[in-house]
């Protein structure tokens, strides 16, 4: 089992070691291609991604009898950052362009209705938790099984704060309450859900719009370029320049019309 084990274990730090370096191709590559890129984001965010990488591959090749098992752990854990690298692929690239630019229009009116739901999650957390312990011992000396709460699971406001995301969501993950937390479910029901929700409708209505303003600005564009063939005089005048145009204005490279 342990021959396995090892031999197994050498199989993945080869395989990592051949990831990284084709990382690192690919990087150096795209870096020598567009040198003017190299401080932009997706650029810095990939050198960042390399990182952890090396250091894993350098950690195990140097101690293969002695690892340490937190550092490689830590290690792996970073590297799993490399998945966001997925919203920078061409297939998505119109899509996630366009949720940079809803949450860009959402953002100026997501400041207050944010702080007020951030309120009543951390607020309503700590009463939660407050309750609950509070009351715990009352409902067990009444020996009503129906009177049993959730102390156990709300020992601290970030153990509730976890259980109170779920149930400002409508869902109720836990249905057994003390009499006064009881109380307060009314009140999310009635009043927490609703507020918490005020940012999540401006940012659905922040995609809604722009989804329909890039619906609107592709069907310009394709009008514009039938009306520029229609016309082979023209069309061959200001080819290069409507070309132009149209590439910076396509949501897939987020430019703007010059």
């Amino acid at each position: 089992g342990t021959t396995v084990n090892t031999e197994l274990k050498d199989v993945l730090l080869y395989f990592e070691i051949a990831c990284t370096l084709i990382f690192l191709f690919e990087w150096l590559v795209n870096s020598l291609a567009h040198p003017y890129q190299l401080c932009g984001f997706w650029s810095f965010f990939d050198f960042l991604c390399l990182i952890p990488g090396v250091a894993l591959c350098m950690s195990e090749l140097h101690n293969r009898t002695n690892a340490r098992e937190d550092l490689e752990s830590g290690l792996q854990g970073i590297i799993m950052l490399r998945a966001f690298r997925i919203l920078h692929f061409p297939y998505f690239r119109r899509e996630v362009h366009m949720m940079y630019r809803a949450l860009k229009n959402a953002a100026p009116y997501l400041a207050r209705p944010g702080y007020l739901a951030l309120n009543v999650w951390i607020f309503s957390s700590a009463a939660f938790m407050y309750l609950e312990n509070k009351y715990e011992d009352i409902e067990i000396k009444s020996n009503d099984p129906r009177l049993k709460g959730t102390a156990e699971q709300m020992r601290s406001v970030p153990e509730a704060m976890y259980w109170c995301c779920i149930f400002l969501t409508g869902e109720w993950a836990n249905v057994d309450f003390t009499f006064a937390a009881s109380r307060l479910c009314i009140f999310y029901v009635a009043f927490g859900i609703a507020m918490f929700s005020m940012p999540v409708g401006i940012i659905v209505e922040a995609f809604q719009s722009t989804i329909q303003t890039v619906a609107r600005e592709e069907l310009d564009i394709k009008s514009l370029m039938e009306s520029i063939n229609a016309n082979p005089d023209q069309a061959e005048r200001t080819r290069r320049s409507i070309h132009w145009q149209t590439f910076l204005s396509h949501p897939v490279f987020g430019g703007e019309w010059p």
